[in-house]
């Protein structure tokens, strides 16, 4: 990824002499380790968040971090120690809410049980929720108003979510339903932005910053069903329904397994993906599509290039990874 008008290459220099001065200062570290990956710069940041590990081995974020760059970098030779450390996070009675939250979207790139992962879940969403949950009257719809269903997605940018979003809102029977649109994301102006929030009926920015505010504007918006797709990701919207922004809260897609959160109410699936056996350990009521909830645009087809076209070698098996990196571990390679 670049960086067009070179501010964050001056905000690494300023950071890289910070750090001269104090090698060890692990706000510095960690800052600078946020740089380097939202440049892709993977290498830089395995060095940095490493190095915070090896500082303070329960410092949840950095570790989560570490493994996430690790894991795109297929630096496989630390990997039983940062899978270690994680596992040990993960078992504590009293991890922090940070640790919570970095926790149970680090570990399902690891080869752990789904009851682990669902606990981590639980864990992370208790953390999430307001000291005194607002308790919210929501009037009934009135007569002749058609449901009101809301999307809330972290970012409208040229990614998988909005790209598999945008088709899906656009096929949506407008005249038996209202579609609203929310973002916590500022400043996207690309073309593939403005034709994703053109999408809806209507479309709003919310502070994702200010969680209580965001649900707060749902709410006063008189949403009827409010749809989450991003789930424990680095950009959840998770805060937002945590102030229960709408009667109706569900999750699926972007995250596609358990909130493990008491205000979501259904969780979007279907049974080949979450069979029974998992479903149970779901905080959420399942809404099982009949074949597969993974919803996946129409492609067009494309003449398919030749292995010399893209440097590959001519008679080698080759593997190809979609998806993030960090879905591709030694379990999955040694398969």
């Amino acid at each position: 990824m670049q960086d067009p008008d070179g501010s964050r290459e001056d905000q690494i220099a300023h950071l890289e002499a910070a750090r001269a001065i104090d090698p060890d200062d692990t706000e510095v570290l960690m800052t600078l380790g946020s740089i380097y990956q939202s440049l892709w710069r993977a290498d830089d940041a395995y060095a940095v968040f490493s190095r915070v590990v090896e500082l303070d081995p329960t410092h949840a974020t950095a570790l989560g971090q570490a493994v996430d760059a690790a894991l795109s970098l297929a630096r496989w030779d630390r990997y039983d120690d940062l899978k270690s450390w994680l596992l040990r996070l993960a078992d504590e009675a009293e991890a922090s809410p940070e640790a919570e939250r970095v926790l149970v979207f680090s570990l399902q790139a690891m080869p752990v049980g789904y009851e682990k992962i669902a606990r981590a879940a639980r864990r992370s969403a208790a953390a999430m929720a307001p000291p005194s949950p607002p308790a919210r009257i929501f009037s009934g719809r009135p007569a002749g108003r058609r449901p009101r269903v809301g999307f809330i997605l972290p970012y409208t940018t040229w990614h998988s979510l909005p790209m598999v979003l945008k088709p899906v809102i656009e096929a949506l029977d407008c005249a038996r339903i209202e579609v609203w649109g929310y973002g916590t994301a500022n400043g996207e102006k690309t073309e593939f932005a403005k034709a994703y929030q053109a999408a809806f009926d209507r479309y709003t920015l919310v502070p994702g910053n200010k969680p209580d505010l965001a649900a707060e504007r749902i709410a006063g918006d008189h949403v009827d069903i409010l749809f989450d797709v991003s789930g424990h990701t680095s950009c959840t919207c998770l805060p937002v329904l945590a102030h229960r922004a709408a009667p109706v809260q569900v999750h699926g897609l972007g995250y596609s397994i358990t909130t493990g959160g008491s205000f979501v109410d259904y969780l979007l699936t279907d049974r080949y993906f979450m069979p029974p056996e998992l479903a149970r350990l779901n905080s959420e009521a399942g809404v099982f599509m009949p074949h597969s909830f993974m919803i996946a645009p129409p492609i067009e087809r494309k003449p398919t290039p030749s292995r010399r076209a893209l440097a590959l070698p001519e008679t080698a098996f080759v593997l190809a990874n979609l998806n993030h990196p960090c879905k591709f571990e030694p379990v999955v390679f040694a398969a």
